[in-house]
């Protein structure tokens, strides 16, 4: 019998990688701080950030992005054209007498995620960064550079070194500039963001209110009492 050797080549079937289905995506974009540049109307700005947003961001998604803005300076001009401007961009414009756009972003980015969306919040806004999880990543503007830049919860882990749930505590301790706030740290010298994390890595702080702390109490002794708890932290303590 009569052997033949034949040549057989092998090829294997291509892998296929069939991408995990993603979740659809609503955009929120709190427009009112794009409005302003301090107190005065910086429309010329506005238009320009959305014109960014909406080639950079959004990449054109399907998905309806809501807007959102505080009601400064409603019933202006000013104010009807960004109305305008946006309607025209067939984006729905949510607006909340009363109300700010954190509060109403907010309640609108609980309601999505229950409706298996993802959420991006365009905004420059810090506060909304208690938001972010594995589903809500913020996208901020950055002037320097003129172009919006993703914030997510690898960057929040990063720069803060705690979970976004913390982002309320940690305000606060140091307050809010930016409303007018104050922090512990214009009380005690020395006590800043780092403390403030150290304190609430170290301590349970979710304690239930009780009536009984509303009554007025002395407060002469304060400083020195919270320097020297301050201290009691960093291994300092005195004896």
């Amino acid at each position: 019998m009569k052997m033949k050797m034949v040549e057989v080549f092998y090829r294997p079937f291509p892998t296929v990688f069939i991408p995990k289905p993603t979740k659809p995506r609503v955009f929120f974009l709190d427009v009112n701080p794009l409005c302003f540049r301090g107190s005065q109307r910086n429309l010329g700005a506005f238009a320009r950030w959305l014109a960014l947003f909406f080639a950079h961001v959004s990449l054109r998604d399907p998905v309806v992005a809501y807007k959102a803005h505080r009601a400064r300076g409603v019933g202006t001009g000013a104010d009807t054209r960004v109305v305008n401007v946006l309607c025209k961009c067939n984006v729905p414009v949510v607006r909340v007498h009363g109300y700010e756009a954190d509060d109403v972003v907010a309640t609108l980015t609980e309601q999505v995620l229950q409706k298996g969306y993802r959420v991006v919040i365009a905004s420059p806004d810090k506060e909304f960064k208690q938001l972010i999880s594995d589903d809500v990543q913020l996208v901020m503007p950055i002037p320097k550079i003129g172009r919006w830049s993703f914030y997510t919860l690898r960057h929040y882990v990063a720069q803060y070194k705690c979970d976004p749930t913390a982002d309320l505590s940690l305000r606060c301790f140091m307050g809010d500039e930016a409303d007018g706030v104050p922090g512990i740290q214009h009380l005690v010298l020395g006590f800043g963001r780092k403390t403030a994390l150290k304190l609430l890595l170290k301590r349970d702080v979710n304690v239930q209110f009780d009536d009984s702390w509303l009554s007025t109490r002395n407060t002469s002794n304060d400083t020195y009492v919270l320097a020297d708890f301050i201290l009691k932290l960093n291994g300092e303590g005195r004896s």
